[in-house]
């Protein structure tokens, strides 16, 4: 046992509990291990025991050949094999946009401090207004760049974007975009925003 260490040494069951614990569920059959103890005893680790692992290569095979395919089932038999599949990756992209949702940071849906119930859903509406809006515009840039963008990522972008005003007299008034990154630019260029600033 180390004398530096407090506590009590770790035994065989304590070491298989923490590995177990560090293995997710799904990963736990393709990964082997054995705790035992050692002739060395305290060079080996805590009391002697020594941990060793493997993967297991069968299990690693069979999990390799259900990587990339989803069963899906269903009852609608007049749909075809497209409709389906279109509609069950929708639902991912529905998931996603209720997350958006929840992101206190993008969209403040909660909690809602209103009382009445036309609040509430004016309230409501707006976020999934500004939400299809997002999307809206994460299309837009998607298209012209042929990649996809994170929604924290884009929004991230956009609030970089700011524009400034000059008052040159009481009558002449000034607006130019401030200074911006090379990602800020693309932004701009793709959805035109510098056409929409005021001479």
């Amino acid at each position: 046992m180390n004398a530096n260490r407090r506590g009590r040494p770790s035994s065989i069951e304590s070491i298989n509990r923490r590995v177990i614990a560090l293995i997710p569920e799904k990963w736990r059959s393709l990964f082997r291990y054995h705790a035992g103890n050692t002739i060395e005893g305290s060079a080996a680790g805590d009391n002697g025991v020594k941990l060793t692992y493997w993967i297991d290569k069968e299990a690693e095979k069979e999990k390799r050949s259900g990587f990339g395919k989803t069963v899906i089932f269903t009852d609608r038999k007049d749909w075809s094999n497209e409709r389906i599949v279109r509609t069950y990756f929708a639902r991912s992209g529905m998931e996603e946009d209720y997350h958006i949702l929840k992101d206190v940071l993008l969209f403040p849906v909660m909690p809602i401090y209103h009382r009445l119930d036309k609040r509430i859903r004016a309230h409501t509406f707006m976020c999934v207004m500004g939400l299809l809006f997002y999307r809206y515009i994460q299309w837009k840039i998607e298209v012209v760049r042929g990649e996809s963008m994170p929604m924290g990522r884009m929004v991230s972008i956009l609030k970089q974007i700011r524009l400034g005003g000059l008052i040159i007299n009481d009558n002449d008034v000034r607006f130019k975009l401030e200074r911006m990154g090379v990602e800020e630019k693309e932004i701009v260029k793709i959805l035109k925003i510098d056409a929409l600033v005021p001479n």
